[in-house]
């Protein structure tokens, strides 16, 4: 085989390997970070004229607020990438998901 002859297209599908490799590990990464992440509920006694209630409040650690915020700039990151194809709908899904917690918390 004379690969000398296909260097720039072996370094080319190489490049590509790799850095699908990296979204994968990056995708996983996120996956079991949002898994075991521990949303909580604080009560909060809310007084309205003669209207008492409790309402539960959701909430999130500082921590993983700020794990949120890295996600969605990997996430924006892998959106702008030319080799997104292969986890495009993954990518999707995971940015409407981040945008969604990160409404509900902002």
């Amino acid at each position: 085989i004379d690969l000398l002859k296909f260097s720039n297209e072996v370094e080319e599908i190489c490049d590509q390997a790799a850095k699908e490799d990296k979204m994968e590990t990056s995708l996983k990464q996120i996956d079991n970070r949002w898994s075991s992440i521990d949303l909580t509920m604080t009560p909060y006694h809310k007084k309205d004229g003669d209207l008492e209630e409790d309402v539960p409040l959701l909430g999130i650690d500082e921590e993983d607020f700020e794990s949120l915020e890295n996600d969605q700039l990997i996430i924006q990151g892998m959106m702008a990438s030319r080799y997104l194809a292969q986890f495009e709908q993954e990518v999707n899904a995971w940015q409407k998901s981040l945008f969604n917690v990160n409404e509900v918390f902002l």
